[in-house]
């Protein structure tokens, strides 16, 4: 998604944005619910803002309050880099919403982020250290 942090240089850009982030997020849940024959399982959005930012407020109220209600049925990842240097974390019930699983960043390292989740198992595997060189 297009959800960054930073300085809002224009307020009002700041929430047409938003606002287009989360029209299409539930358009691509609500078509591909329905287009496809078994549904899917897992819905996974990519941010670059924490949702600790005030700035983004208005954009996390309403995507909480529709993962939890009207995305129920799915497991919904959220990513996003973190605000400094802290490690990466892994918060299964975020904001006690049972079906949303935060996944914190480490920014400014390298490797990236190398994430596999096995549904079938219930299994999520983070690794943020060398395992490229693997």
């Amino acid at each position: 998604m297009n959800l960054v942090g930073g300085s809002v240089h224009d307020v009002r850009e700041w929430q047409n944005r938003h606002e287009a982030d989360l029209s299409w997020i539930d358009e691509q849940y609500k078509s591909t619910a329905e287009q496809e024959e078994d549904g899917f399982e897992l819905m996974v959005i990519l941010t670059h803002a924490d949702p600790l930012l005030q700035a983004n407020d208005n954009f996390f109220q309403t995507f909480f309050e529709r993962v939890g209600q009207d995305y129920q049925d799915r497991q919904v990842v959220l990513v996003h880099r973190n605000l400094g240097d802290e490690p990466w974390t892994l918060d299964t019930e975020y904001n006690g919403i049972s079906n949303l699983m935060m996944v914190t960043v480490q920014g400014s390292l390298w490797p990236p982020m190398r994430m596999q989740m096995n549904l079938q198992k219930g299994s999520v595997d983070i690794d943020q250290s060398d395992w490229h060189l693997s």
